[in-house]
């Protein structure tokens, strides 16, 4: 099994790649975007990586990462670990060009671009989604009440940034073979 993380905006995905190999005693590769293309740009290139694998793979991603590795697992019908993901990117897009403390950075993020990104139809899948209770940036409220019921959900006490990934283990290598069942069986 293969392990990829996809990090979020202005963030490179190396220190959470590296903790979490630590954590789960395997390599996780960083797959990375570029936040001035497109979405439909970036999914592609994210794509045609994983079409090369000959592994099982799990993606894990944060916050915008986590928007782009929900969106792939969709694509590829592969379990995912999400890390307060963004489930409304235009929304967060702009509020982030509006913060002081990335102006400087986040000035080639164009309306063409925010556009691009959408809210998205999820397919049943095997996820985890990791919520911080103090999450200043994607607001954790609405991002429980998005995930409630559709998938294995955990509230832990942490911010934007999820530190602790030893208390998520399990949860992630649960992964792996998840106890899955068709919504038809159910509802019979």
């Amino acid at each position: 099994m293969k392990y990829f993380y996809i990090h979020g905006l202005m963030a490179t995905g190396q220190s959470s790649a590296k903790e979490l190999s630590r954590v789960l005693s395997t390599n996780v590769a960083v797959l990375s975007w570029d936040y001035t293309k497109r979405f439909e740009e970036n999914f592609e290139k994210l794509s045609t990586i994983l079409e090369r694998e000959k592994d099982d793979f799990i993606l894990m991603g944060s916050s915008m990462g986590g928007y782009y590795a929900n969106a792939l697992a969709n694509k590829f019908l592969v379990s995912c670990a999400l890390f307060n993901p963004v489930t409304n990117p235009q929304e967060l897009l702009k509020k982030v060009k509006n913060i002081d403390f990335y102006k400087n950075d986040i000035e080639k993020l164009t309306e063409e671009v925010i556009n691009s990104y959408k809210v998205q139809k999820d397919v049943l899948l095997p996820r985890v989604i990791v919520i911080g209770k103090n999450d200043d940036i994607v607001n954790p409220d609405e991002n429980i009440k998005h995930w409630e019921g559709r998938c294995f959900l955990k509230v832990v006490d942490e911010g934007h940034k999820i530190k602790n990934f030893d208390i998520l283990k399990q949860d992630i290598l649960d992964l792996e073979n998840p106890l899955f069942y068709d919504i038809n069986e159910i509802l019979d």
